[in-house]
């Protein structure tokens, strides 16, 4: 074993989580076990619950370990290529690990999920793959090699990436990898917005953080591969965190008054004019609110605002 791909390897192993998700066959055995036996497993989930340090490709055609040669992609860190078919998972391992917590800044995860989606277009890997599980390249079953032994910063493999592809996600359908976390983040916060109103009340925050979790699970089903539970839960307590700390009842209500005031202006602002042209052609306060559909009070203030009577 050469000492680029032996470094590699020894990189993926001190990122391994301590109770990874692995599997032969994940229609039958897609389990969560302890690192030591989960790594004789042939497929196996590269990043921990919370931290991605690894972006995984399935790049899901004949000469899949040496495609990315023929475009404009970096140099993948490790290879993992299944030898009856040339099918290939090219991993990235990111000098700076992302944070998908609830910890996580909104932010920076959607810049990487950007880098990735965009590296992801320039090696024309599957669209559909969620990179929960990888081929294991320490399991001694595919044909591992490695092209890159350090860590690419997210500004290093912007420069790879073509800005149009990063710009804007696809179909809902067609997110994965980290856009998941992105598109489910979005989608519960403007739901939560209005819905952690319906829980204020004396221990309401206990049941509004479960209807972010329910809802954030539901949004699941529009994904072909959904994200684990425990970045569901992790998105689903930022959230309602978040929104139980920043929407309360006072908040409400000075954001209505605010409102109101703001609606209030514009309103006099288009028709003060006229009441002012109606006075003082001699119509009545009445009248003027009637034609102009105002409240009579209304009106009269206007008035006295405006000619001090």
């Amino acid at each position: 074993m050469n000492g680029q791909k032996m470094q590699a390897l020894q990189q993926f192993r001190s990122t391994f989580p301590k109770r990874p998700r692995c599997a032969n066959d994940p229609t039958f055995d897609n389990r969560i076990r302890r690192a030591d036996r989960a790594l004789s497993y042939r497929l196996v989930q590269a990043n921990t619950a919370g931290l991605t340090t690894w972006l995984c490709f399935d790049i899901d055609r004949p000469h899949g370990a040496i495609d990315w040669q023929d475009t404009a992609a970096p140099a993948p860190n490790i290879v993992c290529q299944n030898p009856a078919n040339g099918h290939a998972h090219l991993l990235y391992q990111l000098e700076t690990p992302v944070c998908t917590s609830q910890l996580a800044r909104i932010k920076p995860l959607q810049y990487a999920e950007a880098m990735e989606r965009g590296l992801g277009a320039v090696l024309r890997a599957d669209p559909a793959y969620g990179g929960n599980l990888v081929k294991n390249p320490l399991c001694g079953f595919w044909q591992v090699s490695s092209h890159c032994n350090t860590a690419y910063g997210l500004g290093e493999l912007a420069e790879y990436v073509d800005p149009l592809s990063r710009a804007k996600r696809s179909a809902t359908a067609d997110v994965s990898g980290l856009g998941r976390n992105c598109e489910t983040f979005e989608r519960l916060r403007k739901l939560a917005y209005k819905q952690v109103r319906e829980y204020w009340r004396p221990g309401g925050e206990v049941g509004f953080l479960d209807w972010c979790e329910r809802a954030a699970v539901d949004m699941q089903f529009d994904f072909v591969a959904p994200l684990p539970l425990s970045e569901i839960r992790a998105i689903s307590k930022s959230v309602a965190r978040w929104c139980w700390r920043n929407f309360n009842p006072a908040e409400f209500r000075a954001v209505q008054a605010a409102r109101g005031r703001r609606k209030g202006a514009d309103k006099k602002a288009e028709h003060l004019p006229a009441v002012l042209e109606m006075y003082a052609a001699g119509h009545s306060q009445m009248l003027i609110a009637d034609t102009l559909g105002l409240k009579q009070p209304t009106v009269s203030n206007w008035i006295r605002s405006a000619i001090g009577k």
